[in-house]
């Protein structure tokens, strides 16, 4: 199972920072089963040692509940903090990836808008002399005249 785990996060097929239903990561899972080796791996892999479950409990606490004191030590050591600070850098560069997608977005959705907030669409004027259509030009109503 071990060469597996290792193999499927070698090849990108698995994240290990996706959580479960109730938010528990794949180290949560084994730091409670006590599978320090299958830990030891996810921790190379960026695994974030900080992430909580939906109810609120780490990977180093579930480590410490098990009894499993050589692996809450290790959640704690420098190895744990390395991958947690790739980790956040990770989810910040992502994050700033998103905000300028959102940027990117609002500008296309604000140069689409013309005088008054209307949106100019192709094909609009062949209908102005229905009420309430606009006159594309002057942005304004056919009723108000």
């Amino acid at each position: 199972a071990l060469d597996l785990i290792k193999e499927m996060l070698q090849l990108g097929c698995m994240d290990p920072n996706r959580g479960d239903s109730v938010g528990e990561t794949p180290l949560m899972e084994a730091s409670a089963a006590g599978m320090d080796e299958v830990g030891r791996v996810l921790l190379e892999h960026r695994a974030n040692p900080l992430s909580e479950s939906q109810s609120g409990l780490t990977a180093a606490q579930l480590a410490s509940e098990s009894g499993n004191e050589s692996f809450t030590k290790l959640l704690k050591s420098a190895l744990a903090e390395r991958a947690a600070r790739e980790a956040r850098q990770q989810e910040s560069h992502e994050s700033t990836e998103a905000e300028k997608e959102n940027v990117r977005e609002r500008e296309h959705i604000l140069k689409e808008q013309t005088l008054f907030g209307q949106k100019m669409r192709p094909g609009l004027a062949k209908d102005k002399d229905k009420p309430g259509k606009p006159y594309p030009e002057f942005g304004t109503l056919h009723d108000i005249d």
